[in-house]
């Protein structure tokens, strides 16, 4: 093995997406989960999740928006 960091015969090639990865992505994107579980669920990167859910085009969870769906803050209240 080279010592050149530019050398990339090292490196390992993505392992292809089968229908059932997909189909288990498709599942936790829907039940919520966040990319970082996803990723470690399906044993890839949470860059791979990213990349194959925008191949999907699947809307990933944001992680800006911790409440769960369904639950709804009312801004409006009366006082």
């Amino acid at each position: 093995m080279s010592s050149d960091p530019t050398d990339t015969s090292a490196r390992r090639k993505p392992r292809p997406w089968t229908e059932a990865d997909d189909a288990a992505l498709i599942q936790m994107i829907e039940a919520r989960h966040p990319p970082g579980e996803i990723a470690r669920r399906l044993h890839r990167t949470v860059d791979a999740i990213r990349g194959r859910a925008a191949q999907l085009r699947l809307v990933l969870p944001s992680p800006l928006r911790p409440w769960r769906m369904g639950v709804r803050r009312n801004n409006n209240q009366e006082k």
